[in-house]
């Protein structure tokens, strides 16, 4: 998750230098490494929520109490086994949207605008 985080920081800061040197289209290599850090902020997110339950075992509550105190009776396997088939389903829908959404916007690039000169400017003004 750290590392995640300060390789996000590094390409902030990498790209913030880019464009105030006004070279974003030069910088061919930062692009190429923009492409796959796309997945960092899921690998941080995973890999902090990860650490943190690992960590926290063999407590529920840390020096209160432990996990084989909170298991509950009134909670049957089958509604254990509904439960995370749901949890399961709906993130699966939400990740296809992620990806659906991510891929869309991905591949219609950025909007082409028509450069503008003092002459046009002028123009639309007036307009």
């Amino acid at each position: 998750m750290v590392g995640a985080g300060f390789l996000m920081l590094l390409l902030a800061a990498w790209s913030s230098l880019t464009v105030i040197r006004e070279r974003v289209g030069a910088g061919r290599r930062l692009l190429a490494a923009l492409v796959p850090a796309l997945v960092l902020p899921y690998v941080a997110n995973t890999t902090g929520w990860l650490f943190t339950e690992m960590g926290r075992q063999p407590w529920i509550v840390f020096g209160l109490q432990k996990t084989a105190a909170g298991v509950s009776p009134a909670v049957s396997v089958g509604e254990l086994l509904v439960t995370l088939v749901g949890f399961t389903l709906i993130y699966g829908v939400l990740m296809a949207a992620d990806i659906y959404l991510l891929k869309k916007y991905a591949m219609a690039g950025l909007p082409v605008e028509a450069p503008t000169t003092p002459d046009t400017a002028a123009v639309a003004a007036k307009a």
